[in-house]
């Protein structure tokens, strides 16, 4: 349990602006040389996916690091 709670502590230490200018990157590089995406729910989803990732990636690294 305490592992857990240590987790999400990690976790939620990154905030979402601080990662967002990233995720943007991310899609933008990710959508090159592909056909024009029009739908916002898509870039939204892929961007949403793209920081919960880093914050899991982080949040383990901590923890591995212990």
């Amino acid at each position: 349990m305490k592992d857990l709670i240590t987790y999400l502590k990690h976790f939620y230490s990154i905030k979402r602006k601080d990662v967002s200018p990233l995720a943007l990157a991310s899609w933008r590089e990710y959508i090159k040389g592909r056909p024009r995406i029009y739908d916002m729910d898509v870039c939204l989803a892929y961007q949403r996916g793209f920081v919960s990732a880093y914050r899991h990636t982080h949040a383990k690294a901590m923890l591995d690091s212990k």
